[in-house]
């Protein structure tokens, strides 16, 4: 069985790439394993945010320059995590 999912690259807030993996019964570990990699990285770029005082939570940002960034992190952290239960659901 085959399936193909978004999965994205993330280097940091600003420089994060997209990509569309296909999923096989041979590589769904690795593969799912890789995309719950690349959501903690997500999450640990919103708490870094946090901590440094620059959001006080996903939606209020103290800066309003990094708004954009942050919705599209915000997005693509949800892409992520639907593409993980899609690959528990069928593998």
């Amino acid at each position: 069985m085959e399936i193909i999912t978004k999965a994205f690259i993330v280097h940091n807030i600003s420089d994060i790439e997209e990509l569309n993996i296909k999923v096989t019964d041979y590589n769904c570990l690795i593969v799912r394993k890789r995309l719950e990699l690349e959501y903690q990285k997500i999450v640990e770029i919103l708490k870094n945010l946090k901590d440094s005082g620059a959001i006080k939570s996903i939606f209020i940002p103290k800066n309003k320059k990094i708004q954009n960034e942050l919705n599209k992190l915000i997005t693509q952290k949800r892409q992520l995590k639907n593409s993980i239960e899609k690959i528990k659901a069928v593998f």
